[in-house]
């Protein structure tokens, strides 16, 4: 897929809005909700999955200004990765990797209104956005088995948690998009 600066911009901008709504205005509790992983991952909290997206974007940085990989990162496959970005930010508290979360969206930005136009137009590149989609999606359903659990379901998106409740899936995610800050008890 082919990009423009125009594009990727307006793309950045949405996919952050949509992540900061859901988690700008989380309690301590929320933040250290455990995420659904497989026993073999880290035990991942909704602080940690931030974290994850940031150091990913951040990483998007480095590649448009043509950095050098930090060396602790290079020739790790992603589960070493992902684990290197677990350790790193694990014991951080929830508002300093909010904090960095922001830092990191500005600097994207700086990094895209700066890029060569031969960025965007060159070789074709592969979508990212979809590893982004898959971290957020489970962290909206762990915030929904929460709620499910806790019998909450008033809280956080009633309509959402109300389809979960009914389909066991999030599949229709993008029809019900939860609006986590608006509807909290």
């Amino acid at each position: 897929m082919r990009h423009t600066r125009e594009e990727v911009i307006k793309r950045t901008i949405r996919a952050f809005e949509q992540l900061d709504d859901l988690v700008k205005n989380l309690s301590d509790q929320d933040w250290n909700r455990l995420l659904s992983r497989p026993e073999t991952k880290d035990p991942w909290t909704v602080k940690d999955a931030l974290a994850h997206i940031t150091h990913w974007k951040a990483d998007t940085v480095i590649k448009i200004k043509k950095q050098p990989i930090p060396l602790e990162e290079k020739g790790l496959n992603e589960t070493d990765g992902n684990h290197l970005i677990y350790e790193r930010w694990r014991e951080r508290s929830p508002q300093e990797v909010f904090a960095w979360h922001k830092q990191v969206q500005e600097e994207v930005l700086d990094a895209l209104r700066d890029a060569p136009e031969a960025w965007f137009s060159g070789r074709e590149r592969v979508e990212t956005a979809g590893c982004h989609r898959k971290v957020i999606k489970m962290i909206w359903q762990g915030f929904c088995y929460n709620l499910i659990k806790n019998r909450r379901p008033k809280c956080y998106g009633q309509k959402f948690v109300k389809h979960i409740q009914t389909n066991g899936s999030s599949s229709k995610r993008s029809k019900l998009t939860p609006q986590l800050t608006t509807n909290a008890c």
